[in-house]
C-alpha cells in the first residue's frame, strides 16, 4: 500500500504528476498570467461539501497507445478557467502532451491553447 501511495504522489506518469506538470506549464505561459492574473492557484473537482477532490482524469486506448485526459480548474485574481489536458504514452513509455487548453470562464469567452500536437 505504501508503494501505491508513493507512486501515485511522486510519479511523473501518475495523474497527480501529469496535473503538476500541466499546471507548471500554465504558470509559465504569459497569456495565461496576463489574462487570469497572478498568483495562480489550481484545484480539482468540488465535492458536495465544498471540499477539493482529486483531479478528474480518464485513461483510454486510442490508435494502440495509452492516453490520459485530465480536467482541472485554474484561478487568478482576475478570472477563472478550466484546463483540459491530454497526454499520450510514447514509444519510450513516457507521456507526451497531445494538448493543453485553458477555457476561460465568464464573458468574453476565450480559449488559450498552450500546446497542441494533435496533428502530428
Amino acid at each position: 500500500m505504501f508503494y501505491y501511495i508513493f507512486s501515485e504522489l511522486f510519479s511523473k506518469e501518475s495523474p497527480t504528476g501529469v496535473y503538476n506538470r500541466a499546471f507548471k506549464r500554465c504558470k509559465k505561459d504569459q497569456r495565461v498570467l496576463d489574462t487570469l492574473g497572478e498568483p495562480l492557484k489550481c484545484y480539482g473537482e468540488m465535492s458536495s461539501r465544498g471540499r477539493r477532490r482529486h483531479v478528474s482524469h480518464t485513461e483510454f486506448w486510442k490508435d494502440n497507445a495509452l492516453h490520459m485526459r485530465l480536467k482541472f480548474y485554474i484561478e487568478g485574481f482576475r478570472r477563472k478557467g478550466t484546463v483540459h489536458v491530454e497526454m499520450k504514452k510514447g514509444s519510450g513509455g513516457k507521456y507526451e502532451y497531445e494538448y493543453i487548453i485553458v477555457e476561460l470562464d465568464g464573458y468574453p469567452q476565450r480559449t488559450i491553447t498552450i500546446e497542441d500536437y494533435r496533428q502530428r
